[in-house]
């Protein structure tokens, strides 16, 4: 659309506005059909420290159990704290991931009196 045609449309219309929407030769789309970039593509992967098969069975298992009246999602719980406060009392060693796996778990309490917080804490031997 021309500057003049959308002036006639959007008398209103703040300069800005004009310049950003008028034609000026170049249509601003995208191509439909997306290209690739120009280049080789990666022949071989970097030098770096070989991958290791750490899986879950070498860290500790810390499960959140909440209960509460409203309960949220998930990842609305403020637990890292918790977790930070377990790593520094020395329940557990570090939070790295390669020490932690965990869970939450949200269950519905009935009265205000039965909310809380249950951590448990498996050790890497005694998960099954």
């Amino acid at each position: 659309m021309t500057r003049r045609e959308l002036q006639a449309r959007y008398p209103n219309a703040s300069e800005s506005f004009l310049r950003a929407n008028a034609d000026s030769g170049d249509s601003g789309l995208c191509a439909a059909k997306p290209e690739r970039a120009a280049g080789s593509p990666l022949v071989s992967a970097g030098k770096g420290k070989a991958p290791r098969s750490v899986g879950t069975k070498g860290r500790f298992l810390v499960r959140f159990r909440v209960f509460s009246v409203r309960p949220l999602d998930w990842d609305n719980y403020r637990l890292k704290d918790l977790q930070d406060l377990l790593c520094l009392t020395g329940y557990l060693p570090s939070d790295n991931w390669n020490v932690l796996e965990g869970s939450v778990v949200s269950e519905k309490a009935h009265s205000k009196a039965e909310e809380k917080t249950v951590i448990e804490i498996l050790p890497p031997e005694d998960k099954a």
